[in-house]
């Protein structure tokens, strides 16, 4: 038996994964992103058997800063963004457009939003770079795309949609009944139009 867990920059997971190192059952982690190591403070990470990350550098950070020993650590690139180069989740540009309400035959610019936690002031700044554009005569008839990060407060881009009617704010997907947009399930589509 082995108890893997993918998420455990989330606490909620401490407790369950502790009471089975202390049962003896082998656990392994994967570390979900490249900055979790470093930028989440002190992470009670060290009791796993196996760890994965995606590279060297993060490799180094867990010798370095948590003292895993390399042997116990291995190079699996970002399995959670395989969708990125899996063929059934590319899409033309057509179908893109479609599913965004994109002229398919003009160019638009696409922002990647990031999350409310670490940019709280991003839709101001988004608002801003849009009026500026709309001064610009090259730019102003660019078509604009705002893809929101899939654990954002999306209500929070509606001053945005409100003020910039022709900008178009794609929301990955709708959260699961709880409200959590962590509890998501999101479809093979939703995760394509992500993409």
């Amino acid at each position: 038996i082995l108890a893997l867990s993918t998420c455990y920059v989330v606490n909620w997971e401490w407790p369950i994964f502790r009471t089975l190192q202390s049962l003896g059952v082998p656990t392994a982690t994967h570390v979900l992103s490249f900055d979790n190591l470093t930028s989440r403070g002190y992470l009670p990470i060290e009791r796993f058997d196996h760890y994965m990350v995606w590279n060297e550098t993060m490799k180094g950070e867990l010798e370095r800063l948590y003292g895993v020993p390399g042997e116990r650590i291995s190079i699996t690139g970002t399995p959670q963004f395989d969708f990125h180069v899996d063929d059934g989740c590319i899409w033309s540009r057509q179908r893109t457009s479609q599913m965004l309400g994109l002229d398919p035959n003009r160019p638009y610019v696409a922002y990647c939003a990031n999350h409310q936690a670490l940019t709280p002031s991003e839709p101001d700044l988004v608002a801003a770079l849009l009026r500026a554009m709309q001064s610009d005569p090259e730019l102003r008839d660019q078509q604009w795309l705002i893809r929101l990060h899939p654990m954002d407060d999306y209500s929070r881009w509606a001053p945005v949609q409100q003020q910039f009617s022709s900008v178009i704010v794609s929301e990955p997907w709708r959260p699961g009944t709880s409200g959590a947009r962590s509890w998501a399930v999101p479809s093979r589509d939703d995760v394509a139009l992500l993409g």
